[in-house]
């Protein structure tokens, strides 16, 4: 089933949403809390897209070091985030900093 919903994650949620069902947004925010096939710049950008706050607290929370901001912030996708969101994302950074 997770290799299915990996490939498949971004369509099931635009049904999901442009349907409202719920049940099927429920299912692929769990699933991409769990999943390490989906890169978690994409996770961010989904979960400001389809306001899953479980997602973003969790992506964020997953951010553990300098290097990994460094690689977040490089990715292309990194311009789609929401100004709120990078702004829990430097608070996050501010944190591990010594």
């Amino acid at each position: 089933m997770n290799v299915f919903l990996a490939e498949n994650v971004e369509y099931l949620l635009e049904l999901g949403d442009k349907f409202q069902i719920q049940f099927v947004m429920d299912v692929c925010e769990k699933f991409l809390q769990t999943t390490t096939e989906i890169q978690c710049i994409q996770k961010l950008v989904w979960a400001d897209t389809y306001a899953f706050s479980n997602l973003h607290h969790a992506c964020i929370q997953s951010l553990d070091s300098l290097n990994a901001f460094k690689r977040l912030k490089s990715h292309e996708e990194y311009r789609k985030i929401s100004d709120t969101t990078k702004a829990a994302l430097y608070e996050k950074l501010i944190k591990l900093l010594p």
